[in-house]
């Protein structure tokens, strides 16, 4: 599997879209942007779907019409913003590689979904649209992948999702947002080998848990899934989802304490392949 990371920062972008702090304006001096997060796996199976997407389409060469599956992990607005899905099809897009659209979500964001575009879609463009209701802990298919939605610990108000995705006997785990995983996530994971881990780590090097994660608590969680069977020495540890707040003023900071636990350190664009 192509496992890449398109977007990298939390909610307000780094630098941040109002921002003048020391690490925004280190940003801007250096031109390490950052925007909001999405995941594409191979060309055809993409993860939230952020106002953003537009912006790393035409800057990553990512051709949109190729993605049959999009999973959305909530519905905070840095991770699920849809208005542009109603571009797809009819007058606004031709020649696309696939019609359909399969989106697998929670409920908050199929609401979010109804009342974003529900005066403006067309019905050529939604019938092709197909949308899936999902909770925690749900098993499918789709396409090449076989897919579980675990438990996150974020954003009270609903069902936040994490993905386990596995194709050809490789698997990723798709662990951003949260804080400390569920104990059922733990268990449903448990004896279940893991070849590539995308971590939150909102707080940099800084520790938190609540809700999100810093470089040294998805240190700990990389631990306790060592124990439970799931990661050995194969296994790759990235952190992802970098927050203006976590202390770091760089990528270089970054990537220094990601080292001393064995990770690699995403920016926009990385890519890697299992």
């Amino acid at each position: 599997m192509k496992f890449q990371i398109l977007g990298t920062a939390a909610a307000e972008g780094w630098p941040a879209v109002f921002c003048h702090c020391d690490a925004c304006k280190e940003a801007r001096k250096l031109g390490e942007i950052r925007t909001r997060s999405q995941a594409i796996i191979d060309e055809n199976l993409l993860i939230d779907f952020p106002g953003d997407t537009y912006y790393h389409a035409v800057s990553q060469n990512i051709d949109l019409s190729k993605i049959e599956t999009l999973l959305i992990t909530h519905s905070h607005s840095d991770h699920f913003a849809p208005i542009d899905l109603m571009m797809k099809g009819s007058c606004y897009a031709y020649g696309m590689v696939q019609q359909k659209l399969d989106i697998y979500s929670n409920e908050a964001c199929k609401s979010i979904f109804d009342s974003t575009v529900q005066y403006e879609i067309l019905p050529e463009v939604q019938e092709n649209l197909r949308y899936h209701i999902i909770h925690p802990f749900t098993e499918f298919t789709a396409g090449a992948y076989h897919i579980c939605s675990l438990k996150a610990f974020h954003a009270p108000k609903e069902d936040a999702l994490l993905y386990l995705i596995e194709k050809e006997g490789k698997t990723i785990f798709y662990c951003t947002d949260t804080g400390w995983l569920p104990e059922e996530t733990y268990a449903y994971l448990q004896g279940k080998h893991i070849d590539l881990v995308a971590y939150d780590a909102t707080f940099g090097p800084k520790k938190f848990g609540n809700g999100h994660l810093g470089i040294p608590d998805a240190a700990q969680v990389h631990e306790r899934l060592k124990k439970l069977g799931c990661i050995d020495g194969s296994t790759i540890g990235i952190v992802t989802h970098f927050s203006h707040n976590c202390g770091a003023k760089s990528h270089a900071d970054l990537v220094n304490c990601a080292e001393k636990y064995g990770f690699l350190t995403a920016y926009d664009g990385f890519t890697i392949e299992i």
